[in-house]
């Protein structure tokens, strides 16, 4: 047999075979290791191993297109395996959610395996989607835990065919569920917590069955069986440190959306702060209870201040919560301070460079709330503070910064005047930028009279507007001497000319922020958002309706896809999830490209909440654009609210 021992934290193991034989918590200083015998035993080999955190990911994004050559990655596979993609084969992996799953065919067991024989004390989880048309034929979908040489393993599967959930050591079943409706062709979260003690299994966030192990080491691995033309999909493949809690979302936006040329503006941190009255930059975000904000605060000159407004609505911000850190003289020390505490300040060392900045403010009862303040790596406040009356409480993050406490002046437009030659493309004459048309929101946020012109969203490496010294950010406003009131005005003025003509653009350049603060490094963020791009398999999502998969938007670039819902005149996705007290909901929708009429209007976009998953009149439902583009409306029921 085999002997192992295990150290881990102030934890130390005996297994034998892979099975925990005794456990005990002691304090261990030593690092050296030795073997000992008594009496007639023959030791064959040894095998020492350091041990470290388990972190192991694979989401499958491996090919470009579904006729690249396979790669099944670090895992080592028996059966029939396929990186398999959704997409056509002009599209880009970089520039889709996520096109590609590991899918598993055949009515043998499929099998991979991954991983490395001391891994011990983590969780498994995987998103899983199981198809098959016999709704009777097996349909099976594992995932395991603990992997021995012999290929025994913890399992925890799904049965399709029979509805229920099963933990296996091996092929002895340890337990099984009660039946449960879990569907086909939908994507599933399994998540199985091996031990060693007790092994659990999650389904879509649920526990449905539980049973002691004493398994302690190994690898993991997936597997599946399906028959005919049933395959099962395997995607996102995490394994980590052990678990608690349900989760839900996907996390941060993938850093291609944030830094896409074509995105960054929505999808980027500095996107979602915006310049108000009073020179208060808010949060887009809505943060009903607890709240981070993490930023890098720059060198403050004396006098100069930060104010943080917490709690509050733009509309009122002396009544929010609000903290405050200054440079009161030469001094190089800031006083940080709450508003509305009874602080008189806390000093803090300044130094000459840029100081991250950390503010935390948790709820502590249904009366109060804790503000935690870091500055540099100093606590500079920990505060508790009575929660703003009901009326006057607001969901909004708000900065300022002030000059001997006064707010600083908008941002400044500078006019600039450049001539820029020209370049044939499409038998016209063009430019070089992608542009974007000026919102009122653009103009008031940027300080322009009205929302006349074009913003250039981007500049072309090695364009003529580039060698001009056009800048992304900039508006233009007129092309020889006459002003231009939108884009299209904008294209077709360029257009007039002989392409290799030059055209004089007089240009509003808006100026960095006097505060001297980079906004797309300033964070809020909240325990309770749920932020989804579909990057990941849509595990917390219900297709009740319709194909609800990744697809191209536009015709004409068909390497970009989104997450789409397709093959139903009305296709219809749930949450699965569902939400109590107050809380926002913000989507991006659009509509694909129509091949008969080109790009058209948005129709139909609808979004409903407080359903119960099936009907969707049971909820509210906020309809844009609807009857034909003749009516926006709320709805409950057949009721018009």
């Amino acid at each position: 047999g085999e002997i192992g021992v295990q150290k881990v934290g102030q934890r130390c193991r005996v297994l034998w075979n892979g099975a925990v034989v005794a456990e005990v918590r002691a304090s261990l200083a030593g690092a050296q290791f030795g073997i000992a015998r008594r009496g007639n035993v023959k030791i064959e080999s040894d095998a020492p191993q350091p041990t470290e955190s388990v972190v192991f990911r694979d989401d499958f994004m491996r090919a470009s297109a579904p006729g690249e050559s396979e790669s099944a990655g670090e895992w080592q596979v028996a059966g029939i395996w396929k990186t398999s993609g959704t997409l056509g084969p002009q599209s880009d992996a970089a520039l889709s959610p996520n096109p590609f799953v590991f899918r598993a065919q055949g009515a043998r067991q499929n099998v991979a395996r991954a991983g490395k024989w001391w891994w011990s004390d983590y969780s498994v989880s995987a998103a899983v989607r199981a198809t098959q048309n016999d709704e009777k034929a097996p349909l099976v979908a594992a995932i395991e835990a603990f992997a021995a040489p012999d290929g025994s393993s913890l399992r925890g599967e799904i049965d399709f065919a029979r509805g229920v959930a099963r933990l296996k050591d091996g092929n002895k079943i340890l337990a099984q569920s009660a039946p449960f409706e879990v569907e086909t062709g939908q994507w599933h979260r399994l998540r199985l917590d091996p031990g060693p003690g007790t092994a659990r299994l999650f389904v879509n966030g649920i526990m449905r069955v539980s049973a002691p192990s004493k398994r302690a080491q190994g690898g993991v691995t997936l597997r599946a069986t399906a028959s005919g033309d049933g395959f099962v999909d395997f995607d996102d493949v995490r394994v980590g440190a052990l678990q608690t809690g349900t989760f839900w979302g996907e996390g941060a936006l993938p850093e291609q959306f944030q830094k896409d040329r074509l995105m960054r503006n929505w999808a980027g941190e500095a996107s979602a702060w915006r310049r108000g009255e009073n020179g208060i930059w808010w949060h887009s975000g809505d943060f009903f209870s607890d709240a981070t904000l993490q930023m890098p605060l720059p060198p403050l000159e004396s006098g100069a201040s930060w104010e943080f407004f917490l709690a509050a609505d733009p509309k009122n911000p002396q009544e929010a919560l609000r903290y405050e850190i200054t440079r009161p003289d030469a001094k190089n020390e800031v006083v940080a301070r709450l508003h509305n505490g009874t602080s008189a300040g806390k000093r803090a060392a300044l130094s000459g460079a840029e100081m991250p900045l950390r503010l935390a403010f948790k709820r502590k009862n249904a009366s109060s709330f804790v503000l935690w303040a870091n500055l540099g790596g100093q606590d500079i406040g920990v505060e508790t503070i009575a929660a703003p009356p009901q009326s006057v409480r607001g969901t909004k993050i708000g900065v300022r910064p002030l000059r001997n406490g006064s707010p600083l002046p908008p941002p400044q437009l500078q006019p600039v005047t450049l001539s820029s030659p020209t370049i044939e493309r499409e038998n016209r004459a063009v430019l070089g930028v992608n542009l974007t048309p000026v919102s009122p929101e653009i103009a008031r946020r940027i300080g322009l009279g009205d929302a006349a012109g074009a913003v250039v969203d981007h500049v072309e490496d090695g364009s003529p507007a580039q060698r001009a010294g056009v800048r992304a950010g900039d508006v233009i406003r007129g092309v020889d001497g006459a002003r231009v009131g939108d884009v299209e005005a904008l294209r077709a003025a360029v257009g007039a000319v002989k392409a290799g003509a030059a055209v004089a653009l007089e240009i509003m350049r808006p100026q960095d922020d006097a505060a001297g603060l980079d906004w797309a490094r300033c964070f809020a963020s909240a325990p309770n958002l749920m932020d989804y791009s579909f990057t990941s398999a849509p595990v917390d999502w219900r297709a009740a309706r319709g194909t609800w998969d990744v697809a191209e938007r536009w015709t004409c670039s068909p390497q970009w896809s989104f997450f789409a819902g397709q093959n139903d005149v009305s296709p219809l996705l749930w949450s699965r999830f569902a939400t109590r007290g107050d809380w926002t909901l913000e989507a991006y929708l659009a509509t694909p490209m129509d091949l008969t009429r080109a790009e058209r209007s948005p129709a139909d976009l609808n979004l409903s909440v407080g359903g119960d998953g099936v009907d969707l009149a049971s909820g509210y439902s906020f309809i844009f654009a609807g009857r034909g583009q003749s009516v926006n409306q709320i709805r409950r029921g057949d009721a018009v609210v």
